[in-house]
């Protein structure tokens, strides 16, 4: 219904307000083809990032037994470096996600705009010209 005239809506209005945006030629095929490492790496970020969580958690349950926040970190240094090295594995986990996507997903990518270059131009791929083809005339 619309708010000026209060006449209902159409069914092509309604439709086309709720219809989600699709993907369409090269988008949806990157989608399609990497679709299960997105999902892969969503996850791995959301079971890091709850095990943070809780080791901080258990990190705060430490500092608050050992009077933190009125003494020093310095003074409970030995006590707490377990604490501080469980961060280590995980933080690095997450720093080499995107290393991963690049390496993964990303050079293939590259790798195959390259080789054929790039849809619809009429130039040759980097690889041709790289290669000293066509060859140029004098």
């Amino acid at each position: 219904m619309s708010t000026l005239t209060g006449t209902p809506a159409t069914a092509a209005e309604t439709t086309a307000a709720t219809r989600r945006p699709r993907l369409r030629g090269m988008t949806w095929l990157v989608w399609r083809q990497h679709r299960a490492a997105f999902w892969t790496v969503l996850g791995a970020t959301a079971l890091l990032t709850t095990w943070i969580l809780y080791q901080r958690g258990q990190m705060l349950d430490f500092l608050g037994d050992q009077g933190w926040p009125g003494k020093d970190i310095a003074e409970f240094d030995e006590k707490f470096e377990p604490y501080a090295a469980a961060f280590s594995p995980v933080t690095t986990a997450l720093g080499v996600i995107p290393v991963l996507l690049g390496v993964f997903v990303g050079a293939p990518c590259s790798r195959a705009t390259w080789s054929t270059g790039p849809q619809g131009s009429s130039r040759p791929s980097p690889a041709a010209r790289c290669a000293g083809w066509p060859p140029s005339s004098v």
